[in-house]
């Protein structure tokens, strides 16, 4: 390969990145680490892999990984170290509606001395730079499809410029059975996956929360010797230490076909109700915070300017408790909860902000 007339190998690329790439991307030598690292683990065999069922949700979650297995990755990202997994899935593929089996990998780090996250998405070689959406996430991540047959299926959802996968893609439609939700996991798995890594799901405001989930300070205990109090140790000996464990969720996210679902967190039984849960909804962007570059014209629940999402409360727990044009508040009243809402364009990304809000704020 050559670039400017000069050949391009494995000696010499990182040297002529930093002259021609070191402005536009700072922290290039720690991307070109990652990178390589990435590759060393894809020719390892040692990645945890997923069972088939992760994404009958549509969705990259926590819930499709065992406890043991979650944890050990969370504490090897909180330590800056890159952690992979790889994810199978199948394709229905016409006219003879066979059904092939494939997979693709899945890479995420968090490198401390890194300025600006970059999320890659690499299908046999060719990378698509308008997939990325890692945005204000500073981390590295890294989607890789290299089996022949998702190579060939992510080939033909992508637009002529081959920047970005496109659910409507001519070929897609032509070739495979329901292509969308196969197609919808591979473009948000990074991101997923980087969010249950870090338990970013959902965005929790602290002081919100403060009056849902709490610890109470044990009453300071004191011995008596000789006549006097005598504290006991405030730090237990090292072995005695516990690792401080995730704080309980009261909700959680699911994907579904052309919106989401809000459902209870393993925290929500443990939660003084009524509670009030805020949702904020956004088309993805290419470039820029999609929250802020919201348009009535995306979806408005105000009903005057674009299509009006459905929403519906399975449950009698659930009360509209207000909306603007790209958010939804709901009262709840106990822990057993359900809020469906659909009717988004399936063919872009949406994105969705779930937080518990106090009253007085709401």
């Amino acid at each position: 390969m050559e670039f400017n007339g000069q050949a391009l190998d494995a000696e010499n690329i990182r040297q002529l990145a930093h002259v021609y790439a070191k402005r536009k991307i700072p922290d290039i030598d720690e991307l070109f680490s990652f990178i390589e690292e990435t590759n060393r683990e894809l020719g390892g065999g040692t990645l945890l892999s997923l069972r088939k069922g992760w994404l009958d949700d549509v969705r990259l979650d926590e819930d499709d990984f065992e406890p043991n297995d979650l944890d050990r990755l969370r504490t090897t990202f909180s330590e800056g170290r890159l952690v992979g997994v790889r994810l199978p899935l199948s394709v229905k593929v016409k006219p003879e509606r066979k059904i092939l089996d494939t997979e693709f990998h899945v890479f995420v780090k968090r490198p401390d001395s890194i300025t600006k996250g970059i999320d890659l998405y690499v299908r046999g070689g060719l990378t698509l730079p308008a997939e990325s959406k890692f945005g204000d996430r500073k981390a590295y991540g890294v989607m890789v499809a290299n089996n022949e047959i998702i190579s060939s299926f992510l080939g033909d959802a992508e637009n002529p410029a081959h920047t970005k996968w496109i659910y409507n893609a001519e070929k897609l439609r032509k070739n495979y059975v329901s292509p969308g939700n196969c197609l919808k996991v591979i473009k948000n798995a990074v991101v997923n996956f980087y969010d249950v890594l870090t338990q970013a799901e959902e965005e929790e405001d602290d002081k919100a929360l403060a009056g849902f989930f709490f610890t109470e300070e044990p009453e300071q205990e004191s011995e008596t010797s000789g006549g006097k109090n005598r504290p006991k140790p405030k730090t237990p000996p090292d072995d005695d230490i516990e690792v401080p464990r995730r704080k309980p969720r009261l909700a959680r996210l699911e994907t579904t076909e052309d919106g989401f679902s809000v459902r209870p967190g393993d925290g929500a039984d443990m939660v003084r109700y009524p509670v009030r849960l805020r949702v904020r909804m956004a088309y993805d962007t290419a470039s820029g915070n999609p929250f802020k570059k919201y348009s009535p014209f995306d979806f408005d629940f105000s009903g005057r300017s674009g299509s009006t999402p459905f929403v519906q409360a399975t449950s009698d727990t659930v009360a509209l408790a207000g909306f603007s044009p790209n958010e939804l508040e709901f009262e709840i009243s106990g822990p057993k909860f359900r809020i469906d809402v659909s009717g988004f364009d399936k063919n872009r990304d949406l994105l969705v902000k779930l937080r518990a809000v106090p009253t007085e704020e709401a």
